[in-house]
């Protein structure tokens, strides 16, 4: 389980000040911590993070006041860092809370221009993305019957086809071929299976039980219909087929497991934005100490880390399969047996 609460990721004003530089060590800026820069004024000021960011002939500064209490900061430390902002010439002011803030220092940052975040715990309750349903499913097929129908000046002509099997490398694996007096490239009729089989379990997948552990196998009929016409010999004759239609036997092994993309995180904090009250989460991999990442929440920040995902379906081939378990399937419908 990865930390969820500030409390047990920083323990004082120090570790606070090094979450709050990490955030912003993305390369492309300098991070310096506990500077003291003397301004306009002359008056000396202690900054807890200063963020100096060059570009071109310019660097811009970003000063940062991180305070780790119990109490929400109040107005005025507000006042206070915008008027080092001022002499110091920075481009920007930013306090990072562990405790929120009071409704006047709001006010004074959006009147000043200055950024407040509350870093805070973020819920994580058992739904709503944290949890991924995963399904995976081998899929055998066979085809059971291939019809064509070809036009010629204006009139249709339907042929069936005949198929026979044949084993490959001493029975490993059956396979259909084209028989009889129907000429089509092995290439082709694998191709032709192939959109068969997927446009069948696209058609038929509202039938499947994704609750079932176990072995299932049904019936599809599907029509095909070539972007352009595929030429086949009918006895040395050339027909140009206009539209198939393939009867299919489908097997298939399903396994549902489920996903924690919590997992692999060592740690997970929200940061509320508390003058456009918007949310992000900041996680770090496990695998990756270095590496932060960011997320948008809902607008509410009681919303989870995640947003719900849909369900993840993994599907695998495993190419054809013999047409004797087929045979007494009632078309259109699934049957089912238990996981072995």
């Amino acid at each position: 389980m990865p930390i969820t609460n500030v409390a047990d990721l920083v323990s004082d004003w120090g570790g606070f000040e090094t979450l709050v530089a990490e955030l912003h060590a993305t390369g492309e800026v300098k991070i310096e911590r506990d500077v003291v820069l003397q301004g306009r004024s002359g008056v000396t000021r202690q900054i807890d993070v200063l963020i100096r960011h060059r570009q071109n002939f310019y660097e811009h500064l970003v000063i940062i006041e991180c305070k780790y209490l119990r109490r929400a900061v109040t107005r005025a430390v507000v006042d206070a860092l915008a008027t080092a902002v001022q002499d110091l010439g920075a481009a920007r002011g930013v306090i990072f809370s562990s405790s929120g803030f009071q409704k006047g220092a709001v006010r004074q940052a959006r009147h000043e221009n200055v950024d407040l975040f509350r870093v805070r715990d973020v819920s994580l309750p058992d739904h709503k993305g944290r949890y991924t349903n995963c399904l995976y499913r081998l899929l055998q097929y066979c085809p059971l019957s291939v019809r064509s129908v070809s036009k010629s000046e204006g009139q249709e002509t339907e042929l069936k086809w005949t198929l026979s099997w044949r084993e490959i490398e001493s029975g490993e694996q059956p396979r259909s071929e084209v028989g009889g007096a129907n000429g089509l490239e092995e290439g082709n009729f694998d191709a032709l299976l192939s959109s068969a089989l997927q446009l069948a379990c696209n058609r038929y997948e509202s039938l499947i039980d994704h609750q079932h552990r176990g072995r299932f196998s049904y019936t599809a009929s599907v029509e095909l219909t070539p972007l352009a016409p595929v030429t086949v010999t009918d006895q040395t004759v050339p027909l140009e087929v206009h539209r198939f239609h393939v009867e299919l036997g489908i097997s298939g092994y399903q396994e549902k497991f489920v996903v924690d993309r919590m997992q692999k995180l060592a740690f997970i904090l929200a940061v509320e934005d508390c003058v456009r009250g918007s949310v992000r989460v900041i996680s770090k991999n496990k695998r990756d100490l270095k590496f932060l990442e960011f997320c948008e929440l809902a607008e509410s920040p009681n919303e989870s880390y995640v947003q719900q995902s849909p369900e993840l379906m993994i599907y695998i081939s495993l190419g054809q399969t013999s047409p004797e378990q087929f045979a007494n399937l009632i078309p259109s419908l699934v049957h089912y047996s238990l996981a072995s």
